[in-house]
């Protein structure tokens, strides 16, 4: 019996990880697919044109002055949920919000590159612009800068990377605890 329970632990060890290394590839992929995206937090629009609103942005904001309309593939809005209280308290339903959260897709990599090298100065404004992550690599991301382990954590195309305390820099993979990059 015990020779059994052994062989069924094998066998799910080894499915477990064969599932994750699944979700890890469907991941990249995903991720892939946004590398031209960028999201813009805390952009107030007052059109239904979005693609103008994010190149008056770029314009007035980042003094990025040729990115036209052409450049951009698509602009538009995120929906975030939120949750409120009914009057009684007794239940809790969903509600949309007006969103300041836009993702714009650009045709060439290139553009997407320029306007996130001059993000910088949108400091102290209330607005930021960050890559467009999977739900997966933002919560890794997420968790990895909230550990007291790391000193910083960002994203370039993509990949996670993080300076540990103890001074080494590392690649950040989801599923990957702090604790395994601190003993590699």
């Amino acid at each position: 019996m015990e020779v059994k329970n052994k062989e069924y632990e094998d066998n799910f060890k080894l499915l477990s990880s064969e599932a994750r290394k699944a979700v890890q590839h469907i991941n990249d992929n995903e991720q892939y697919s946004r590398r031209n995206n960028i999201r813009i937090h805390g952009l107030h629009n007052n059109s239904d044109n979005y693609v103008q609103t994010v190149i008056d942005f770029f314009n007035t904001k980042l003094n990025v002055n040729h990115i036209e309309a052409d450049d951009i593939e698509t602009a538009h809005g995120v929906s975030l949920k939120t949750q409120s209280s009914a009057s009684d308290g007794a239940t809790v339903q969903s509600q949309h919000t007006k969103s300041t959260t836009v993702i714009v897709r650009f045709v060439n990599r290139r553009h997407r590159d320029e306007v996130i090298s001059h993000r910088k100065l949108l400091k102290g404004s209330g607005q930021a612009i960050s890559e467009d992550l999977t739900t997966l690599n933002l919560q890794t991301l997420n968790r990895v800068r909230n550990d007291d382990r790391v000193q910083t954590a960002w994203t370039w195309n993509g990949r996670i990377r993080a300076v540990l305390m103890n001074g080494r820099e590392v690649t950040v993979k989801p599923h990957q605890s702090v604790q395994e990059l601190m003993s590699n």
